[in-house]
């Protein structure tokens, strides 16, 4: 085989490995990528299907074990506020099982486009945040009111655990970034613009 040849066959060999490995080359550095970049090898390379095509993410965060019921005995006049609430709670549980897979690897802080996915990333989670917030409210009284409330709070709760969950996996990536502090401060931003405020109420006797 001619030296030529061979020279042309490393050079397809180390594309296709840069394009498995989500590497590109920029500026005289090699900088990661998300996976599928559009640089493309020729002749014989890496099956398409074996080149994910979406960016990394952090391992999925595991759901609390024992999800709560979805179901309340309630009376006929109540029925359609208790599907409203199993509405909401498939909604909630929906989003953050979407958040719970979709954590962002580790990126560079100078990339805008990894900026661009922690932010929203974080912008996703406290918008979550919010859905599941029970705000305080007096006790139930009669049989349908504290079926509704038994099953709006247990799944709060229990959706609570899993954020919990979730904020200790992102702190875990940020804090083996060397740009943590800077994605912790895009967190911090979220976290005030979807603050809220400690609220108190009166009940009745």
């Amino acid at each position: 085989m001619r030296d030529d040849e061979i020279l042309r066959r490393r050079a397809r060999f180390v594309s296709a490995a840069l394009l498995v490995a989500g590497c590109a080359r920029s500026e005289g550095r090699t900088t990661i990528e998300p996976l599928g970049s559009t640089e493309k090898a020729t002749g014989p390379s890496t099956p398409p299907s074996s080149v994910p095509a979406s960016p990394p993410h952090a391992p999925k965060v595991a759901a609390p074990p024992d999800r709560p019921a979805r179901t309340a005995t309630v009376s006929a006049t109540a029925a359609a506020r208790r599907d409203a609430i199993v509405a909401h709670v498939d909604k909630i549980h929906r989003a953050i099982d979407e958040l719970a897979a979709q954590i962002p690897a580790l990126c560079k802080a100078s990339d805008p486009a990894c900026v661009a996915a922690w932010k929203d990333y974080f912008a996703r989670l406290e918008t979550t945040r919010d859905l599941n917030f029970v705000a305080p409210h007096c006790p139930p009284k009669g049989a349908d009111e504290l079926e509704l409330g038994r099953l709006r709070d247990v799944h709060a709760a229990w959706h609570d655990r899993w954020l919990a969950s979730i904020d200790k996996a992102v702190a875990k990536v940020l804090a083996e970034s060397a740009d943590g502090k800077v994605f912790g401060d895009l967190w911090g931003d979220a976290r005030s613009a979807h603050a809220r405020p400690c609220l108190s109420i009166a009940c009745p006797p």
